[in-house]
């Protein structure tokens, strides 16, 4: 009984480094609100300097509830789009300390924060009608477009300045650096009046227009008065084509120590302009992808695409960068090559997950992928797909991709992970060479979670957040949503991805997956009556075998069927009881 419980609250996991040692990370608590949304891969949430987690969160339901503290929604019954915005708080054990609630008449949303490191965050979000914010009420008479603002909190949720702008800002992007604030966004308006500036350009006159557009700003945090803007243009020609009159819509933005701001996404247009350098589509008629730079005076010093076929589909999703100012990007691109600078990545027949590591001039250092079955294994029966969407850097410069694959994935020569028919959500720990160190993989109902970010880590532990909509398993951690739209955020105790290294434990199986025999590393420390079985995901014993019959030929498991499995090994003599999982292949 003891057995079967751990095996069915270990997460389904492989990482197929031949010998190595993978266990799954154990998770202390998590923290849950309820009918709440995350802006699709926007940080909505931080760590504060004493160890407290803040999370942003918006509702459209009637209520939203958080550790039991229920928040009513405050719109307008007539009110054709209705929801209201949070703010809760959690102490370092993952329990309620308090919820901010921001009501107004319409629609009111948080959709991304940047906390200072010391006593103070900053948010971005939209509104429709009014929204209260402390004690000032801010009021929006366009009856059916939002406004944007951005304010400045204490990590006691109380507002130090607030900035409300004319129009409506998409996505919204911000972070911190050095006593500055950055913003990026989306508009659409071709003279759009920002802080006294008109962006694009004056007298801006495009020959398509209300295209989507780009925006990158410098505030001081102190003041919130802007420093510079720069704004992305379409110089291009007209185009009957829709997907053609969309424009660019950033997707991530980092800044690095030396105040240079990087900002990437995708764009439909045929064409897009970041300063003087014009970045052209080469997809037919799907997304194209932009990476671009600029300097710490909000000039262009470089701008970047990556060439696909005509067919295909272009998607970037989040940037970072490490103590050096290299500058690492993460996405997916679908039914092609794609080359970025002379490195060609294959992604033949569905979507495939990219990381890409840049130098501050823009040198390409390294390219990686995820790779998917009809590129790795073309013999496999069928299609799989893989995504890179989240990124983290720790203080050591150690690399965490969140990301997802169906069926099949590859992330490195002797990393490869196949099972039929499902989704999973995964997060990789790279070093700066771009060698995958660890990963942990755990099951996602499909359109039921979405991929993990990770917030915080330290030696020994990790936070994440992510949202769902059904009841998941975090090893031997239930996120349980009573099947409503939550997010939440979890926190490790013991955790794999945080080892300085792998081996800790005495023995390790390989070669991980296994065909036809399964080999124990260090197995001549085994005495003879030791007891070595395998087990299913379900703890049940499929077979057993002693220390003394393994011999040099190993474990047979040809007539094991294909999945994963988990391998126990007892031995009194030695005081030792271990189990680690493994994958038969087919």
């Amino acid at each position: 009984m003891k057995l079967k419980l751990l095996i069915t609250t270990t997460l389904i996991s492989f990482c197929g480094v031949q010998a190595q040692n993978f266990n799954q990370s154990q998770w202390l608590w998590s923290a849950v609100t309820e009918n709440s949304g995350l802006q699709e891969n926007q940080p909505q949430g931080f760590v504060d300097r004493y160890g407290n987690y803040i999370m942003l969160g918006n509702f459209r339901t009637d209520t939203a509830t958080i550790q039991g503290t229920t928040i009513q929604n405050t719109s307008d019954p007539s009110a054709t789009t209705k929801g209201d915005a949070y703010i809760a708080k959690f102490d370092t054990n993952g329990i309620l300390l308090n919820v901010k609630h921001f009501s107004g008449s319409k629609y009111e949303q948080f959709t991304a924060v940047a906390y200072d490191g010391n006593d103070h965050y900053y948010a971005i979000g939209s509104f429709g009608g009014t929204m209260q914010i402390g004690t000032t009420t801010l009021v929006n008479t366009n009856t059916y477009g939002e406004r944007s603002f951005i304010v400045k909190f204490t990590l006691d949720g109380n507002p130090v300045w607030i900035k409300e702008f004319p129009e409506y800002m998409g996505g919204g992007y911000l972070q911190y650096k050095n006593n500055y604030l950055y913003l990026a966004a989306n508009y659409s308006s071709d003279q759009f009046s920002f802080e006294g500036l008109t962006l694009p350009m004056v007298n801006y006159a495009p020959a398509i227009q209300g295209m989507d557009k780009n925006l990158v700003a410098k505030f001081d945090a102190g003041t919130g008065n802007l420093v510079w803007a720069s704004s992305s243009r379409y110089t291009g020609t007209t185009s009957s084509n829709m997907s053609d009159r969309i424009g660019a819509q950033m997707k991530a933005m980092v800044v690095d120590n030396n105040g240079n701001v990087y900002v990437a996404g995708d764009f439909l247009s045929r064409s897009v302009t970041f300063g003087n350098i014009t970045l052209n589509r080469s997809s037919a008629s799907n997304a194209g992808l932009f990476y671009v730079r600029y300097d710490n005076t909000g000039a262009v010093v470089w701008a970047k695409t990556a060439t696909v076929g005509s067919s295909s589909d272009t998607k970037a999703f989040n940037l970072a960068v490490d103590s050096a100012n290299n500058v690492y990007l993460v996405g997916m691109a679908y039914n092609s090559t794609i080359n970025f600078d002379g490195t060609i990545l294959q992604f033949p027949g569905n979507y495939g997950g990219y990381m890409v590591k840049h130098g501050t001039a823009g040198n390409l250092i390294w390219a990686r992928k995820a790779g998917i079955s009809t590129d790795q294994a073309p013999g496999t029966n069928a299609s799989s797909s893989s995504k890179f969407s989240r990124l983290y850097i720790d203080a050591q410069d150690n690399i965490y991709v969140g990301g997802n694959f169906y069926r099949y994935v590859n992330l490195s020569p002797d990393f490869t992970y196949t099972i039929d028919n499902n989704f999973f959500n995964f997060i990789a720990k790279y070093n700066t060479q771009g060698n995958i160190q660890a990963c942990e993989i755990y099951p996602a109902p499909a359109n039921g979670s979405s991929n993990l970010k990770v917030l915080d880590s330290d030696p020994d532990n990790f936070t994440i957040i992510s949202t769902a909509s059904v009841d998941i398993q975090l090893n031997n951690l239930a996120i349980e949503t009573n099947n409503k739209q939550s997010i939440y955020i979890a926190k490790t105790g013991e955790s794999a991805l945080g080892l300085a290294e792998f081996g800790t434990a005495h023995f390790a199986v390989y070669p991980n997956p296994a065909s036809e025999r399964l080999f124990i590393k260090n197995k001549e420390q085994l005495s003879d009556q030791a007891q070595i079985a395998v087990y299913d995901l379900n703890g049940r014993q499929i077979f057993k075998v002693t220390g003394a019959t393994i011999g040099e030929k190993g474990i047979e498991v040809s007539k094991l069927a294909a999945g994963i499995y988990v391998l126990g090994i007892e031995d009194a003599a030695q005081q030792l009881k271990e189990y680690q999982k493994f994958v038969k292949n087919k």
